[in-house]
């Protein structure tokens, strides 16, 4: 057989090789994660927080807004607020207590005695375990009442409960509580959110915001209550 004829052959038998071959398969999109809700409407118990925050809508009650301005009445102000509201029952049943003394916000822990108060609990509110007094923090520390009675939406999870309610002018509350373990919990964050910003009563500083707040660690908190007349 010649050169030229055996190259023949191997062409003839490469085609041949060729044309029993399965074709490819066409390739699959890839899939991508979607958000469980669009709307509302859509939300339903078992979500995730982080997936359906977006959607809570804004009610037509104003924030209740505590109207002082000064460090001292603001501070007295919510001071009054709990005495006046020493237990708020939520649409969960919960008993939260508010009126629970507190040690000193300004102290380290290290410095700290057995002193503890309701109006270290109310600068706690105002201001966060290092003192960091900021105007609006405390302002707002006004709707923790309203925010737990009429919470849009109530989840559970890192050892927190999550009151959220957003109120006309579009701020979204959020009252953090420990989780009871019976029938009863204590306030334990306050934050709110303005558009994407979120302000806890902490200060800004990222870590500590991150693991002393508990907010940014309930996106993974799962709902478990929805108030279904919004």
């Amino acid at each position: 057989m010649g050169n030229d004829e055996k190259r023949f052959n191997e062409l003839i038998a490469g085609l041949h090789r060729k044309s029993n071959r399965k074709a490819l398969a066409a390739p699959k999109p890839i899939q991508t994660q979607k958000t469980p809700c669009s709307s509302w409407a859509d939300v339903k118990q078992g979500f995730q927080l982080k997936s359906v925050k977006p959607f809570i809508p804004a009610e037509s009650v104003p924030a209740p807004i505590l109207p002082q301005k000064r460090e001292p009445d603001l501070v007295s102000a919510v001071k009054d607020l709990l005495v006046r509201n020493p237990i708020v029952v939520g649409p969960d049943g919960v008993a939260v207590h508010l009126d629970v003394p507190d040690r000193d916000p300004e102290k380290q822990e290290r410095e700290q005695n057995e002193q503890r108060t309701l109006e270290f609990r109310a600068k706690h509110l105002c201001g966060g375990h290092e003192y960091h007094f900021d105007t609006r923090r405390a302002q707002y520390a006004g709707c923790i009442v309203e925010t737990l009675k009429h919470p849009a939406i109530i989840a559970e999870g890192n050892d927190k409960h999550f009151y959220l309610r957003r109120y006309k002018d579009k701020t979204l509350h959020i009252v953090i509580v420990s989780i009871p373990k019976t029938s009863e919990a204590t306030v334990v964050g306050v934050a709110y959110e303005k558009s994407s910003d979120l302000v806890t009563q902490y200060p800004n500083i990222p870590a500590r915001t991150a693991s002393r707040s508990g907010v940014r660690n309930a996106e993974n908190a799962q709902v478990f209550y929805k108030n279904s007349n919004l």
